[in-house]
């Protein structure tokens, strides 16, 4: 296992090629993150408060950072300062954001008006999306698919606070001779969503709670589950349409002891890695020449970032000195870009070249 995690290490600094933009970066302080060799970061932003997503605007080329509580988009300036671009509040906090044929689109986790898709228009104006999304699981987080949907990940109601009841995707028996009535739209799932016509469908469903979605090389759907901790480790999961994934009979392929379901509706597929500490948003590699392409890189909340070798399901840490990445995301550029909640810093991570 140590060997397959240094080899690994070692294939990302090998692969490491100098960018086209690349200048030279401040000298390292206590404060940069810890990165392997032929890697650099530069902070492009400070004073962030809760950020959770980060995108890139295609028209500059600039990255927009989504900040929560808030509920607002901004614009990151090449001085580092923020230009606010659109504005909510008053419906729970913004989750995530993603890109979809040139429109903005952030996840509204849900307040009094339920949780919501809401699309930005170019002056910063927010329309709801007309797709129903379900209350007691928090919405969010959003990826956006080459299919022309938006698929968002709807945690269960079992993950969060509110004493709410799980709505499954399909009918199923409960233990002791109830049933369950399935809906759509459903909680402890992903969802797909067509923005125009509100047309909402099951992509997948039985996780917990997802915390990040992205869509591989290949044109798979990663996402990453959050489960109870520390009895169980996060899970990411390559999600197969019309699969349930175990929850909450299992986690990952665990039986737990408190079965809920008289019938599950298939045996839960394993996943492609276990992730250590407290995942959250993934990317996946698109670029050679930072590590490959066939990796996902997923932040851990617990202060650095790891990442998976999507064809052997090896996990390795990338980065480590971080506070609480939350968001990650690749820039055109080949990049990667990662917000710190717990430092409110935006990180700019490059291959520079190994020595």
């Amino acid at each position: 296992m140590r060997m397959m995690v240094g080899l690994l290490l070692f294939m990302l600094a090998a692969c490491a090629q100098p960018g086209p933009e690349i200048t030279e970066l401040p000298a390292p302080t206590a404060a940069q993150p810890t990165l392997p060799a032929g890697y650099g970061a530069r902070p492009e932003a400070r004073g962030l408060a809760d950020p959770r997503a980060v995108l890139f605007d295609p028209a500059s080329g600039r990255p927009l950072v989504v900040e929560g509580e808030a509920a607002r988009l901004s614009r990151v300036q090449p001085d580092g300062s923020l230009l606010p671009v659109a504005q909510g509040g008053g419906n729970g906090p913004w989750t995530s954001a993603a890109m979809l044929d040139g429109k903005i689109y952030v996840a509204e986790s849900g307040g009094p008006l339920g949780g919501r898709i809401l699309r930005v228009g170019p002056d910063g104006g927010l329309k709801a999306l007309t797709a129903k999304l379900p209350g007691g699981g928090t919405v969010g987080p959003l990826a956006a698919g080459t299919d022309g949907w938006l698929y968002v990940g709807v945690a269960s109601a079992s993950a969060g606070t509110e004493r709410t009841r799980d709505i499954p995707c399909q009918d199923v028996r409960i233990k002791g001779g109830g049933r369950m009535e399935g809906a759509v739209p459903c909680t402890g799932s992903v969802l797909r969503v067509r923005p125009d016509s509100g047309e909402v469908e099951v992509h997948a469903w039985g996780f917990r709670a997802p915390t990040g979605l992205a869509f591989a090389a290949n044109g798979k759907l990663l996402v990453s589950d959050h489960l109870p901790q520390p009895q169980t480790a996060d899970l990411l999961w390559q999600a197969v349409p019309g699969v349930w994934y175990g929850w909450p009979d299992f986690a990952g392929q665990l039986a737990l002891a408190d079965p809920q379901l008289a019938d599950i509706p298939n045996p839960p597929p394993p996943p492609l890695a276990q992730l250590p500490g407290d995942a959250a948003g993934i990317a996946a590699a698109a670029d050679p020449a930072f590590g490959g392409t066939n990796q996902a890189f997923v932040a851990d909340g617990t202060g650095g970032i790891n990442f998976t070798s999507l064809d052997s399901g090896e996990t390795a840490q990338f980065a480590a000195n971080l506070q609480r990445p939350t968001a990650i995301a690749f820039s055109p550029d080949g990049a990667l870009w990662v917000t710190d909640a717990g430092s409110g810093t935006l990180w700019r991570i490059s291959a520079m070249g190994a020595p």
